[in-house]
């Protein structure tokens, strides 16, 4: 039996949350978030280190926790598909609502990472 693995070593990451104006309305924010990744290169599976990045932008309308996100960001995303090397970048336009106590409308961790649990 041989087992077969992308080879992934050593994670690193960064995130920033930044706001930008306040205002009686809402937010200007900015958001970025930053994964560095050591590859093992294996037979099979010929990649190199890599790192991912999450840039965003936009409006948080509202008070506290129950808001309503509009934002602009730009992705780049290294092993979309796990077993053929790749990158994908793309645009996002997008709109985020929170309405639960202690989560509100802003960014949480990546998408492709475990956020806080639920209550």
């Amino acid at each position: 039996m041989h087992r077969r693995t992308v080879g992934y070593e050593w994670e690193l990451r960064g995130v920033l949350d930044i706001e930008l104006l306040r205002r009686p309305w809402g937010r200007a924010y900015l958001h970025a978030d930053a994964r560095f990744v050591t590859v093992d290169d294996q037979p099979g599976f010929p990649r190199g280190d890599f790192v991912d990045f999450l840039g965003e932008g936009g409006v948080r309308l509202g008070p506290g926790d129950r808001s309503l996100d509009l934002f602009l960001a730009y992705e780049h995303r290294n092993d979309v598909l796990l077993l053929s090397p790749g990158a994908r970048d793309r645009a996002l336009l997008g709109l985020r609502v929170g309405f639960a106590t202690g989560s509100g409308a802003r960014p949480n961790l990546p998408v492709s990472f475990p956020g806080p649990p639920l209550r």
